[in-house]
């Protein structure tokens, strides 16, 4: 896992996962012996490294000003809602069909009650599990209808956009409209690509990881 001091810092979800980081680095918090609680932390690493500095934003290009710009646009806990409920979609389809489901069941709907929960407690509101439904239904709608990866991405890069500035979290119609200008799309999309890749498979070997050392018949 890498971690770099530079990281944007403004938001709840990346200075807890930074301070996990350490905790892990330095030992104080034991991997070889994961918990709920832990694993649902990994996850919020997980999810805090999307929009984190990459080899592209040290090389000069120039799209390289507006970039920095968009590092501190998309800094915040708005945006890693939208990163994070895309990847409990994930999550929850990859957990389908395990057995038993009984436990995987239960152990999603944990996870998923702490997402819902921080971000409850960090917007001082009550209704995040009904943005979590809303983007859960459109992403499970194009699940069935057999999309790829691109057209998850076409809907979600709308999402990130407009969480610009830490824009408070809203309701969104999912119009087959682009309505995101080029230099935003530059930027989300190089960089949940480089999420997707690197940390999406990571998170699945976390849960795996958890599941080896909490097997059903312990729980």
């Amino acid at each position: 896992m890498e971690n770099k001091e530079n990281d944007q810092m403004d938001s709840v979800i990346r200075s807890e996962a930074n301070i996990f980081f350490f905790l892990l680095k330095d030992g104080s918090y034991d991997i070889s012996n994961l918990h709920f609680n832990s694993l649902f932390k990994l996850i919020l690493y997980s999810i805090s490294r999307f929009g984190i500095e990459g080899e592209l934003d040290n090389l000069n290009f120039p799209l390289k000003e507006d970039w920095k710009i968009l590092h501190k646009s998309y800094s915040g806990d708005s945006t890693l809602f939208e990163v994070g409920c895309f990847l409990y979609f994930l999550i929850e389809q990859w957990f389908r069909g395990k057995k038993p489901e009984w436990y995987y069941e239960r152990l999603f709907n944990y996870l998923l009650t702490k997402f819902v929960w921080k971000f409850n407690k960090i917007y001082k509101f009550g209704n995040s599990r009904d943005f979590y439904k809303q983007r859960y239904s459109k992403y499970l709608e194009i699940a069935e209808e057999g999309g790829n990866i691109e057209d998850y991405y076409f809907y979600l890069q709308q999402l990130i956009f407009l969480t610009k500035e830490s824009t408070q979290l809203k309701e969104h119609d999912f119009e087959r409209v682009n309505i995101v200008p080029f230099t935003h799309s530059f930027w989300i999309k190089a960089k949940f690509f480089a999420w997707y890749v690197g940390m999406v498979p990571q998170t699945y070997k976390f849960i795996e990881m958890f599941i080896t050392q909490n097997p059903p018949k312990n729980c």
